[in-house]
């Protein structure tokens, strides 16, 4: 078939072909799912918060209040975003098919995304070539295709994301308000979805305010209608926040993970993201360890591993880190008490001073090694936590064996897939440094590097709590920005006009 003689604006038929490409791929997935340790529900993956995100929309389906289940009380711990459309389902069929529908969702909505983000590309780089390149790369080797079957938020927010982007254009090119009102709806969603992007407003406003043909009142009537579907949908949560409650809660009643240190409804003595965990994973990023537990090797995950055999496998162990009053025998001591507050045979009372007297050690701990490592803490931990943010194998939570023991396909397939991610993240910051004031010709690409930065800056320096997956938007961002240089600047051979 001679891809060439199908027009780039027939999207009915490029999204069926990204979608094609993507049931296969992640069928894949999902086949590998289902030999490891995940809750399979149907063709769904249960994610480890699924029930904040999921069980709030039954309760108020079967009982008329967005709660927790077995709770009276108004959930207000995490932003509603998932919700939709999950609650329209809800309201018409039964669970099981619901979630099911939430899949199809995700994968049939990344599938326009991807479609779209290739317009994208086709729009800024005027080449076809680099429209094919983009639907061939994300149906196939972008690292988050697993996501399109997980019941969490991931999924819909890079789709949301390109979206936004993508009507944001629109606008700039055709003058229609209604890509404005568009385009602020998906970043809306996005916000709702994943509550760290509202720093996005703060890049989009400084990148428009950095546009030289467009008048102030004109910039100002821009954002306005931008932000007219956040300030509309943030007015409803506010509100409903405050009639249940009395009290103006414009966001969550608690940071998640951290709990402002104490137990909230849905994180309890039982939550690896309670108040006493949010202290140890604070404790490992002052050294600039990595503070996601579920990535074996880890910092954090050998808090959580019971096998004292292995401690062999965590080189953090041989590493200067310690000093009198914080050595290795005191973090097994740390590490001893950690695993007794999830122990089911102590009450919650007694549960309750371990979790305690974790945050007490912990930050102990912390001060220790702040004053006897200064240039560590100061200096170096911010380093390392660049490094465990962006500087990873993004294949490492992939579903099935670890690399070394899969099979000669998958070893291949996840070394390209580690090889893309890479060429694009280091290319992007590289080619975003040499070429910093050639930035500001497009508003659109002035967006996409802010927000990178912003995103960098905050989750490298400011919050010490980061994952991986908080820099899906980001990726984004950056392989706009990688193939708009590389077509404006430093064409490669093979994608020249």
């Amino acid at each position: 078939m001679n891809l060439y003689k199908f027009k780039i604006e027939n999207w009915k038929f490029w999204v069926l072909i990204i979608f094609f490409v993507k049931v296969i791929v992640l069928s894949f997935f999902f086949i590998k799912a289902t030999h490891s340790n995940y809750e399979i529900n149907g063709l769904a993956i249960i994610h480890n918060d699924f029930n904040e995100f999921i069980e709030p929309c039954n309760q108020l389906v079967e009982k008329g209040i967005y709660a927790l289940k077995n709770s009276n009380q108004p959930y207000m711990s995490r932003l509603p975003g998932y919700g939709f459309p999950y609650i329209i389902y809800r309201f018409l069929f039964s669970e099981f098919i619901s979630i099911q529908l939430i899949v199809l969702s995700q994968i049939v909505l990344s599938s326009f995304a991807i479609y779209a983000l290739g317009h994208i590309i086709f729009l800024f780089t005027k080449n076809k070539k680099y429209f094919y390149f983009t639907i061939l790369i994300f149906p196939i080797f972008i690292f988050f295709n697993k996501e399109d079957l997980f019941t969490g938020p991931a999924s819909f927010s890079y789709s949301a994301f390109i979206l936004h982007l993508f009507f944001l254009q629109e606008f700039f090119n055709n003058k229609k308000n209604k890509h404005l009102l568009i385009s602020g709806g998906f970043l809306t969603w996005l916000f709702f979805l994943r509550p760290f992007t509202l720093i996005f407003i703060g890049s989009l406003i400084v990148s428009l305010m950095m546009k030289r043909n467009f008048k102030l009142n004109h910039k100002i009537k821009i954002l306005i209608l931008l932000f007219l579907p956040f300030i509309f949908f943030e007015v409803v949560w506010t509100t409903r926040n405050y009639l249940n409650t009395g009290k103006f809660i414009p966001l969550q009643d608690a940071y998640v993970p951290g709990q402002e240190f104490k137990y909230t409804e849905g994180c309890d003595i039982n939550c690896t993201a309670k108040y006493s965990v949010v202290g140890v994973r604070k404790l490992v990023a002052s050294w600039g360890g990595n503070s996601n537990w579920f990535i074996p090797g880890t910092e954090m995950h050998w808090f959580f591993n019971k096998n004292q055999e292995s401690d062999d496998d965590y080189t953090f162990l041989k590493k200067n880190i310690f000093s009198k009053g914080f050595n290795k025998d005191s973090l097994q001591n740390l590490k001893s008490i950690f695993l007794a507050s999830f122990n089911p045979k102590i009450n919650i009372e007694e549960r309750k001073k371990i979790d305690k007297n974790i945050l007490q050690k912990s930050k102990e701990f912390k001060n220790i090694f702040k004053v006897n490592h200064p240039f560590q803490f100061y200096f170096t931990s911010y380093i390392l936590r660049f490094k465990n943010f962006l500087l990873i194998n993004p294949t490492a939570d992939w579903p099935g064996k670890s690399f070394m023991k899969s099979s000669l396909f998958y070893k291949i397939y996840k070394l390209l897939t580690i090889i893309l991610y890479f060429i694009i993240t280091i290319s992007t910051l590289a080619l975003t440094f040499i070429n910093l004031k050639s930035i500001k010709e497009e508003t659109l690409i002035n967006y996409c590097v802010l927000s990178n930065i912003f995103l960098i800056m905050i989750f490298t320096a400011f919050i010490e709590l980061s994952t991986f997956s908080y820099y899906i938007t980001g990726f984004i961002g950056s392989f706009i920005v990688f193939l708009y240089f590389q077509a404006k600047k430093y064409p490669i051979n093979g994608l020249k006009q």
